[in-house]
């Protein structure tokens, strides 16, 4: 996983009057934040399942709780999820975005939003890394420091993988274009 969770981290961290937090932000906002980055494809990702271009972006933080009963919901709401899911091109499907955009639409009681834009994330027992970056020096500092990682038993950094390429905006051509090459791959 791209995901350590620090020494002494706890679960109480991530819930506020025992509902589980979900940090959400304004595409607006993270557009004007980040013009550089295509944030939008995350709001087209949950348009294709509601039908509606969600307000926020739901993937701001992880570890993300959700209750195991919003996860059997929204399967029961949407059964072909699975299968809708595993036919997006590579990279485009959000779980994080779908779930948060479900709960906050059926199940808002349940949760407690935090609208960044309104109030500071929340402090995390958790640091996040690029799981497709590999472990690079400063990686592996990092994790010596949380004291996860044995400092005498350093990974080969001569292995890493070679960064992938930037997402580049969503368009219905190179949707098609993916779908086809997948297709005549025969998967």
């Amino acid at each position: 996983s791209d995901l350590v969770f620090h020494p002494g981290a706890r679960v109480a961290t991530y819930l506020h009057s025992d509902k589980p937090v979900i940090p959400k932000e304004s595409y607006a906002r993270l557009g004007a934040r980040h013009p550089e980055l295509n944030f939008r494809k995350w709001q087209d990702v949950v348009k294709l399942v509601y039908g509606t271009k969600p307000t926020y972006e739901y993937m701001r933080r992880a570890p993300q709780l959700f209750h195991t009963s919003t996860l059997r919901n929204l399967e029961a709401s949407f059964p072909e999820m699975e299968a809708h899911a595993l036919r997006q091109p590579f990279r485009l499907f959000s779980e994080f975005n779908v779930l948060g955009y479900y709960a906050e639409r059926n199940e808002p009681g349940r949760y407690v939003f935090i609208d960044l834009e309104k109030e500071a994330l929340p402090a995390s027992q958790a640091t996040q890394h690029w799981s497709w970056g590999g472990i690079t020096p400063t990686v592996f500092a990092e994790l010596v420091g949380l004291g996860v990682a044995d400092p005498s038993q350093p990974p080969d950094f001569s292995q890493l993988p070679p960064p992938p390429e930037v997402p580049k905006p969503l368009s219905r051509f190179r949707r098609f274009r993916h779908a086809m090459k997948r297709f005549f791959r025969g998967y």
